[in-house]
């Protein structure tokens, strides 16, 4: 049930388009920008929402980077100046959601 909600806020092109109500479907919704993050990169504020603005058009990317951050994808400095993604498992429902939605971003 909660794959068929977050595939429900996505479009034809993979872009999410709206912010889901429920915290377990945005979680796992943010995963879908987790895998598209740089692995092991220190990353600015603007290369980190060039990633998150690319993936949604419901503009409001402060709020996905915000939400990773508190679901640990995400790091920063205590400056707030560099972002890293963290090393962590995707979950088996996130993976089939990245898995179905990456062929629409190419």
């Amino acid at each position: 049930p909660q794959l068929a909600k977050a595939q429900m806020v996505f479009d034809a092109s993979g872009t999410m388009f709206r912010w889901p109500k429920q915290t377990s479907v945005q979680e796992l919704c943010l995963w879908t920008f987790w895998a598209r993050t740089p692995d092991a990169t220190d990353l600015s504020e603007a290369q980190i929402n060039d990633v998150l603005v690319s993936g949604h058009s419901f503009g409001d990317h402060p709020l996905l980077r915000r939400a990773m951050i508190g679901h640990g994808m995400l790091s920063r400095t205590m400056d707030g100046r560099i972002f890293r993604k963290e090393a962590v498992e995707m979950p088996a429902p996130a993976a089939k959601l990245y898995s179905e939605l990456a062929p629409l971003w190419r």
